[in-house]
């Protein structure tokens, strides 16, 4: 079967730390490809994170708005919700 949907767009922001995420979910989808045929791209963001301390976790956080937008199309950043970083510059 094959499929001429539009195909779902997955975002993901994560810690710079993390090392699997940007591989374990593509090869999720792949899988899922072969149960349901279905149409994914797959995009990422990275926040920046030396170490687990709150000045760190609230530096990342603080990076949250630039990932999203990032992530969005073209047209999109007015469509996020309001985050932490986005509501602060408001």
């Amino acid at each position: 079967m094959t499929t001429t949907a539009r195909p779902h767009r997955i975002g993901l922001i994560v810690p710079s730390s993390n090392v699997t995420m940007e591989t374990e979910i593509p090869a999720m989808l792949r899988a899922r490809d072969e149960i349901e045929p279905e149409r994914f791209t797959f995009h990422s963001s990275r926040m920046r994170m030396q170490s687990v301390t709150a000045e760190e976790l609230a530096a990342m956080d603080d990076e949250s708005g630039r990932c999203a937008v990032e992530l969005s199309p073209e047209t999109g950043p007015s469509r996020w919700p309001a985050t932490s970083a986005t509501r602060a510059t408001r």
